[in-house]
């Protein structure tokens, strides 16, 4: 082990090499992608030298293996561009004087949490915060235009977020959201939407108001497949959809509940019906149980047999025969969901165009 002179001695050299990178910025961009050997030492020059870093208005520190960002960092008023990307941050100080911040890259970290209020008062137009552990965006102002936070694990989007009336892009792929809070929410400048791989089974109708959007993904949700269809053609579709759903949210078709009401709907829908299949449970059931009541009455009986058995073999093929139409179901949304079959639902809004 180094003696603690030794330790000192390594410790000083790395703050005064750091201090020569930090040197003759003077209001210039400070650029160390790849280059910060020690996060403290960095820390320690930066302060040293946060007189002449006043004016500084970009900081890129991506790529260096910090744990924490540097606290001087937090105190430039100036600064408008930060990249902190490609670090292992799991957490940033709540208190920041970045009034004139316009971009913030924080992605490729282990951040969990980015305090509510803390970029609130800056000027931020694009929040770049892929691939951490955020549960919740953090509150952002009126003036962001682009968030790209996917690959992480949202369940719920920042409390304020229906008044970024700015927003263009919003990237929330690869997360855990089940409710979009588009029910209040009118975003008339939005243009571009990834949704894909989240847990979202309905989209609001309120959504339909977002005639902006050009680009919309929902593959990888467990939503109506003609719904995934319909955006795979285009948001247009989409929003076609939710018009013609006035009165709820887009999602599978709901089926009667009671077995009669299911057995009169299946005359005019197609594919698997739930009543009919749980009708015919019940009339093969009561007979497979008739049969056993004769045959124990009336004791051995070969026609009592030949009945049972024969109850026993169209039963089971009842059970062949649905099980190939739910296959054939699956088969059919499966060629919708890729686009080799168009969905009933996506022709009548080509019709209605």
């Amino acid at each position: 082990a180094l003696p603690i002179w030794g330790i000192c001695g390594t410790m000083e050299a790395q703050i005064t090499a750091m201090t020569a990178l930090v040197e003759g910025v003077a209001g210039g961009p400070l650029l160390l992608r790849g280059k910060v050997t020690s996060g403290s030492a960095l820390d320690t020059a930066l302060i040293r030298k946060e007189g002449d870093m006043s004016e500084c208005d970009q900081v890129d520190l991506s790529n260096n293996g910090l744990k924490d960002a540097p606290a001087a960092v937090f105190r430039l008023r100036n600064l408008r561009e930060l990249n902190l990307s490609e670090n292992k941050i799991s957490e940033l100080s709540p208190i920041c004087l970045w009034e004139n911040l316009t971009s913030l890259d924080l992605s490729n970290n282990n951040l969990s949490k980015v305090h509510t209020l803390m970029l609130l008062q800056t000027q931020l137009v694009e929040l770049n915060v892929r691939n951490n552990k955020l549960t919740m965006l953090p509150m952002l102002p009126d003036t962001i235009v682009r968030i790209l936070a996917s690959q992480n694990r949202l369940t719920s989007l920042s409390p304020n977020f229906e008044s970024h009336t700015s927003l263009e892009v919003c990237e929330l792929a690869e997360n855990e959201l089940e409710i979009l809070p588009f029910e209040s929410v009118v975003l008339p400048k939005l243009r571009s939407l990834d949704l894909r791989n989240n847990k979202i089974k309905a989209l609001p109708t309120k959504m339909a108001e977002l005639t902006g959007l050009r680009q919309l993904e929902l593959s990888g949700n467990p939503l109506d497949l003609a719904m995934i269809a319909a955006a795979a053609s285009g948001p247009p579709d989409v929003l076609a959809m939710l018009n013609k759903q006035p009165g709820g949210k887009s999602g599978p078709p709901q089926r009667p509940d009671g077995m009669f009401d299911g057995i009169v709907e299946s005359i005019n829908t197609p594919g698997v019906n739930p009543g009919v299949i749980k009708a015919g449970y019940v009339i093969f059931g009561a007979l497979i149980f008739f049969d056993m009541i004769l045959f124990i009455a009336l004791g051995p009986s070969i026609h009592v047999l030949v009945l049972f058995l024969l109850s026993v073999g169209v039963f089971g093929s009842m059970q062949w025969f649905i099980g190939e139409l739910v296959q054939a179901q699956d088969e059919h949304d499966r060629m919708v969901a890729v686009g080799e079959l168009s969905s009933p639902d996506s022709e009548e809004v080509k019709k209605d165009k």
